[in-house]
């Protein structure tokens, strides 16, 4: 598919006008359902001249063509895309790119010509660059789609993926790919820079990782907190995994909670940030954390540790989840700080508070409950997660947001899952929201 974006453009050394160009979001970089756009995008219908659309509707032949040969013919398949070039040469540079995209993806996916590959990259990357020098506003969307497109192929020589954090340039482009509030060009961004730095974990590169890591979400606060909540919990994954990997692996921990108190309520998100924390529990041969951790997950915490001397015939049964402490004393979560770089942000975190307050948007609410998160504002966290889903009972994200509040003040799933039971008219008598409400009466 396409996205249009406005820009200038100048094709064999003539100015063009400010015109729609057509970017291709196809092979070697990322593919994006229409559905998927804001409403506002999705709807779009931008006006094409008619030799766009004549140049456009070639283009797409002989992509149909070049998909035929591209695995037994590759040479057939850049032989068609460099007609198309040469028999087009003042089509849209959005067409023009997509076709210099296609000879990229079939240079490093089909003839493994990686420094062939590099060198279509770098004209789609001058191309990008000419549009802003002839007065186009940069698209740091284009940049982030060519960026990944670099750093997929540089992943395949190690020393060269080092190399793009090593300039100014370099460096200052991750950063502006990353620092953005856009939803859509930080989901391109978030691949090209998970792609970079899996490349470097790859090689074992943890000390820079950790460096680099950190340096981006001082950069780009998004990254720390809120806009894309699977790259919160992914980058603290990453800082986790490093800092064990470099040695660190007590402060290792710390981001392994982190990222277990921002991940979201399924199962997916839950079990990386848990096989995170086993891990580095495991590295240090602490098998007691890993059981205390996975009781605390099971059962109510006690109201008060047992006598001593008693027998497992006079403890007392097991509290019920209205009588339980929360978080139970006894599970290893309840000893870990917070990451330093988030006790430093806490006046960064207010600020993003204070701007996201009041807004009926989803992803903003959520952007919010995540900051309380970060903050240990425990009762704003519940509030505001009990907002959205009162907004719209039957809407399962509220119900999903509560059950987050309960995990990351309660460093486990049980009274989550006694909530989500509570709704299904199962659970004890108590509501554990008010049971909660009670406990947290004012923020940390």
């Amino acid at each position: 598919m396409f996205l249009s974006i406005p820009v200038d453009s100048r094709v064999a050394g003539k100015f063009r006008c400010r015109r729609l160009v057509f970017l291709s979001l196809g092979l070697g970089l990322i593919t994006v359902s229409a559905s998927l756009l804001p409403a506002n995008m999705a709807c779009a219908q931008p006006i094409q001249s008619t030799q766009q659309q004549v140049d456009a509707k070639a283009f797409e032949a002989v992509r149909a063509q070049v998909a035929k040969v591209r695995k037994t013919e590759p040479q057939a398949a850049l032989k068609l895309l460099e007609e198309f070039l040469e028999a087009h040469p003042d089509t849209d540079l959005g067409t023009r790119n997509a076709a210099l995209k296609e000879q990229s993806s079939v240079l490093f996916d089909t003839l493994k010509e990686t420094e062939r590959a590099l060198a279509v990259t770098d004209i789609i990357l001058e191309n990008a660059r000419l549009s802003v020098k002839n007065g186009a506003p940069e698209t740091t969307l284009v940049l982030a789609q060519i960026t990944q497109g670099r750093i997929l192929i540089l992943s395949h020589q190690p020393a060269k993926v080092e190399a793009l954090l090593d300039t100014p340039e370099n460096w200052n482009r991750l950063v502006k790919m990353m620092d953005t509030a856009d939803r859509f060009q930080l989901s391109v961004a978030s691949a090209a820079t998970n792609l970079l730095f899996t490349a470097l974990q790859d090689q074992k590169k943890h000390a820079l990782i950790v460096r680099k890591v950190e340096a981006l979400m001082q950069s780009a606060p998004a990254l720390l907190v809120g806009i894309n909540q699977g790259l919160t919990e992914n980058m603290a994954l990453r800082m986790a995994g490093s800092l064990a990997g470099a040695g660190k692996g007590e402060v290792g921990i710390e981001w392994a909670k982190y990222a277990y108190q921002q991940a979201n309520f399924d199962t997916k998100s839950i079990a990386a940030s848990t096989k995170q924390l086993v891990s580095a529990w495991a590295a240090n041969d602490d098998l007691d954390a890993i059981r205390a951790f996975s009781k605390a997950q099971q059962e109510a915490a006690p109201v008060m540790a047992p006598a001593a001397g008693a027998t497992p015939e006079t403890v007392a049964p097991a509290p019920t989840i209205a009588a339980a402490v929360f978080p139970d004393p006894t599970n290893p979560l309840t000893k870990v700080k917070a990451p330093e770089l988030v006790a430093q942000s806490r006046a960064l975190l207010l600020k993003m508070a204070g701007s996201l307050q009041g807004s009926t948007n989803y992803d903003r609410q959520h952007d919010l409950v995540s900051v309380y998160i970060a903050l240990g504002a425990w009762k704003s966290a519940m509030q505001t997660a009990r907002g959205i889903w009162q907004s719209d009972p039957q809407n399962p994200r509220g119900a999903m947001e509560i059950c987050r509040v309960f995990k990351a003040a309660d460093l486990s799933t049980v009274r989550a899952n006694n909530f989500l039971s509570h709704l299904q008219g199962q659970g004890e008598g108590v509501n554990p929201v008010k049971q909660f409400s009670l406990e947290h009466q004012a923020d940390a």
